[in-house]
């Protein structure tokens, strides 16, 4: 079995914005369960922490998962995100299947 994680925008200037991006984040999770693969989504997993840490832990933790995945599955609203930005370098650095979606 391959082990996924969704890549893409969390953070935004309001709530209402979070919770579009993590309801977003979903859908493509629910996409690629289907097609079989085991996904990590950090929006599903962290979402509801937000405050408890500073950012740069909630990062650090999944540029460690990055590491331990078979593919990446970055989304479209990457662009604007700098966690999703290094998630996808690493995947490069470390030779991990990436895959936009």
């Amino acid at each position: 079995m391959k082990i996924a994680m969704v890549c893409g925008k969390f953070s935004a200037p309001t709530l209402e914005e979070i919770k579009d991006n993590i309801e977003a984040a979903s859908k493509v999770a629910k996409k690629y369960i289907s097609l079989g693969y085991f996904v990590i989504c950090p929006h599903l997993n962290t979402g509801s922490f937000y405050g408890l840490q500073p950012e740069k832990f909630f990062r650090e933790g999944y540029l460690e998962l990055v590491c331990r995945i078979d593919t990446l599955i970055v989304m479209k609203n990457h662009i604007d995100s700098e966690g999703a930005k290094a998630e996808i370098e690493l995947a490069n650095r470390y030779g991990i299947e990436i895959m936009f979606d």
